[in-house]
């Protein structure tokens, strides 16, 4: 290789860079398409957004939750089309900050929840598999009223049911099969 080509290729490496950089400090709105980011660099960008996952693992390992929390925000900017990211993030919310082990008080634990739920409709609206969503929604709500009806709220446990029975339904409508099945579960034991 030439000086000459060696020149124009680290002049194009450093353009590549400066781009992502670029892009990874603006933030464009998200639509079902992905991000910016995704569309200019297609699987490199799934990659990429795979990596922030992994950090996010590391991250809550070593207990920085802000840190961790900011990962996941960027891997689903980088990829929010991710189905298993939103449910990741959604699960860590829910299982590890929601449960009675790691917060005694119920009402932190279901801000923690409602912080989960949220989490999932944002990515219903915006994953390549809603219904996942939906159906996981369906059933973290079943498992908190089985197994942590304290933060239920006024309705209990047979509320947390019905709105599982509502997940699952609108899981079925985007395309699972196993929603209506679940949605008629649900209801039953929300009559005991």
């Amino acid at each position: 290789m030439t000086p000459r080509h060696r020149f124009w290729l680290v002049q194009a490496a450093g353009l590549a860079l400066a781009l992502g950089l670029l892009l990874a400090t603006a933030r464009p709105r998200q639509d079902a398409e992905g991000s910016l980011l995704l569309r200019l660099l297609g699987p490199g960008a799934v990659f990429a957004a795979k990596v922030e996952w992994v950090r996010f693992d590391l991250a809550l390992r070593a207990g920085e939750l802000e840190l961790a929390y900011a990962r996941a925000d960027t891997a689903l900017w980088i990829d929010p089309g991710s189905t298993e990211g939103w449910n990741a993030y959604a699960a860590h919310l829910c299982f590890d900050r929601a449960s009675e082990q790691r917060e005694p008080d119920p009402t932190v634990r279901r801000a923690w929840f409602d912080a989960a739920l949220a989490t999932l409709a944002r990515g219903e609206t915006v994953a390549r598999a809603p219904a996942e969503l939906a159906l996981f929604a369906g059933l973290i709500r079943e498992d908190k009223a089985e197994f942590d009806p304290a933060i239920a709220g006024p309705g209990g446990a047979r509320a947390l049911r019905l709105a599982a029975a509502e997940d699952y339904e609108r899981a079925a409508r985007l395309g699972k099969q196993a929603g209506t099945e679940l949605a008629a579960r649900a209801r039953e034991r929300a009559g005991r």
